[in-house]
């Protein structure tokens, strides 16, 4: 069995971007008395049988690997080095180092890294409010990203898309041109969302999406960044999202359980804690229970996105769609699967 753990080491960060969801949170790092909580909890739930998934987020994961080092490390020990186990960071991939890549190779046992682009250089560097002034941390990002598919790590980059930026996108994918093992980054489009009041303004509407996409789609073709169908056209899938499984919690820097990264930074989600276990309480019902909202009910896409995000939702945010954003463009997706599937040919 496959165990997943996604745990947010701390959520300091050295960016401030104007629409993370995290906005308001406390920046606390965890401490070691809870990373032991978080360990233990783990040790307590798998056995040697198991394969363990871990996910380091935060604010930024790489602001926090002793915290990483400590929960592998005491987990290796309880299990006398016999526990599998493997994982993803998702980080903006501006803090790399060679000490870094040494445990991102080893210890760590990375095989998948998550990064995020706002817009060209000057875009991207102004959207993510550095704390240090004139920190140049889009130059930094891509230098990371080429340094870890050279050591064969999958790199998925999101580019964030939005008004401001758009009109970039072309000279965003120029940098990675000239990049080798293109084979192990995945290049995906994602519409910045209305998370904050600072971002509404430039936010793309739901009804926009398609024309968005056709046009994004188009460049990335181009740029041989778009060549297998398979990585976005949307599949029907046994759980939609995290939320649903039954082998995926999330944890935060306080040691509470957590279904959803969306909710995790509001105790009132808590599912229960490290400490003293997962609580079968209203909250986890929520998440765990099928359920299908009247709206979905004669809805086409209901096959493939199980009534939608259960983390939107909760957020009752009007500005944010829980429906699956392929719902959105769909002409297009349909229209570039048939570009990339004639070009394989």
């Amino acid at each position: 069995n496959e165990i997943k753990i996604e745990i947010n080491t701390t959520y300091d960060c050295n960016a401030r971007c104007e629409y993370c969801f995290e906005c308001n949170s406390e920046h606390r790092k965890m401490t070691k008395e809870v990373a032991t909580e978080v360990a233990n909890y783990i040790c307590n739930c798998v056995t040697t049988d198991d394969i363990i998934t871990y996910r380091w987020f935060g604010g930024e994961p790489l602001m926090a690997i002793d915290i990483i080092d400590y929960i592998i490390d005491t987990v290796n020990k309880h299990f006398e080095n016999k526990i599998k186990y493997r994982s993803v960071i998702l980080s903006n991939g501006t803090i790399m180092s060679d000490s870094i890549l040494e445990k991102i190779l080893g210890k760590w046992n990375v095989y998948e890294f998550h990064v995020t682009i706002d817009g060209k250089k000057e875009e991207h560097n102004l959207k993510k409010h550095f704390v240090s002034p004139n920190f140049d941390g889009y130059s930094k990002t891509i230098f990371t990203i080429q340094t870890l598919i050279n050591h064969d790590i999958r790199v998925a980059c999101r580019i964030n898309i939005d008004k401001n930026n758009i009109c970039d996108f072309d000279e965003i994918l120029q940098s990675f041109d000239d990049f080798e093992n293109k084979k192990y980054l995945n290049v995906y489009v994602a519409p910045v969302r209305k998370h904050t009041k600072e971002c509404e303004s430039y936010c793309f509407d739901y009804s926009e999406y398609n024309d968005v996409f056709d046009e994004l789609y188009d460049k990335l073709v181009k740029h041989s960044l778009l060549t297998n169908v398979e990585d976005f056209v949307p599949k029907r899938k046994v759980t939609c999202c995290s939320t649903r499984a039954t082998n995926e919690l999330v944890v935060d820097t306080k040691g509470n359980l957590f279904k959803c990264m969306q909710t995790a930074t509001n105790d009132q989600y808590a599912v229960g804690s490290c400490k003293t276990g997962l609580e079968y309480n209203s909250e986890l019902k929520k998440w765990i229970i099928p359920e299908t909202h009247k709206e979905c009910t004669d809805c086409i896409y209901m096959p493939i996105c199980q009534g939608g995000c259960k983390g939107f939702r909760s957020l009752n945010n009007p500005l944010i769609s829980p429906c699956v954003m392929e719902k959105y463009f769909m002409d297009a997706i349909l229209k570039y699967a048939k570009v990339v599937f004639e070009k394989g040919d």
